[in-house]
This record gives structure tokens, sequence and C-alpha cells, in this order.
């Protein structure tokens, strides 16, 4: 019942159907659990972690309606600033930060942007997305290429 790009992972069958399930691992899909997510002034948030060299350079708070399902500017949401940072618990931020920087190592990714999404009941941050060539905030907002740059200077290469 294994599939080459499984990675060496179990499955459980859920469904008592056993025919149903060898069907469905035939294919390259991804199942995921729905979160439950944390919303603030009725709408419903991710954020993006743009992390580059281990460190956080900016979050991006994206948002949308409750009922829809992404936060992705191009399919409808909206992207907000610091003043919408500030209503979510400082605490969460850091979780969010620390989940964001040890899932672009876990990745071996030196620059992504990593998709958070936070639970109802503030106990977890969630990766929704791993992007190695995310898309940039506005200029206006955060000059984002500036700090990559100067991450880059930063480093010591061999």
């Amino acid at each position: 019942m294994s599939s080459v790009s499984d990675h060496g992972w179990s499955f459980m069958d859920v469904t008592n159907n056993i025919n149903f399930l060898k069907r469905l691992l035939t294919k390259d899909i991804v199942i995921e659990d729905a979160i439950e997510p944390y919303i603030i002034d009725n709408l419903k948030f991710d954020l993006r972690v743009y992390v580059c060299f281990d460190d956080v350079l900016y979050i991006y708070p994206r948002t949308n309606a409750p009922e829809e399902i992404t936060t992705n500017i191009s399919q409808g949401g909206k992207g907000r600033d610091a003043r919408f940072l500030r209503k979510i618990p400082e605490n969460m931020i850091k979780k969010a930060t620390r989940v964001a920087i040890d899932a672009a190592k876990a990745m071996g990714l030196d620059f992504s942007g990593v998709d958070i999404m936070l639970s109802k009941d503030l106990k977890h941050a969630y990766v929704i997305e791993i992007n190695a060539f995310p898309g940039f905030p506005s200029q206006k907002r955060f000059n984002l290429s500036r700090r990559i740059i100067k991450k880059i200077e930063e480093q010591k290469w061999k």
C-alpha cells in the first residue's frame, strides 16, 4: 500500500473501506485536518512570516471572511498592517515566529514565506504552507528586498 511519494509514512484506515483507501493511495494527494482559526474583527487571518537565514524579517497579516477557504491576496484576501498584528496576543506572535523559523530550517530554505494560522483556542500555531518563492508585500508597506540584501551581506560566506 506504499507509494513512492509517501516518504515511508504509515496510514490508518479511518474509512472502514479498504478499497477506497487503496485507490486513494495510488494518487499524489495531501489530506489536511481542518483548523478552527482564531478570528479577529470577524475576519479569518493567517500570518505570512518572511524568514531569511533563521531570522524573521517581516510578518504580513492577511485576512478574509471567516467562511472563505484562503486568505491569499490573489484569491480575495486583504493584506493588513502592524495595527492588525497588535490585536494578536504577543505570546502567539512569538510562537508563530518560532514555528516559521523551524519550518524554514526543516525545509533547508535560507529564505521563505511561511504561512501560519493560529488555532481558535490560541494554543497552536500551524504551518499552512511554505513558499520558497513567496510574493512580496507592497514596498509602501515594507521594503523586504532591502532587508533580504542586508541579511545576505551579513552572512559569513565560506
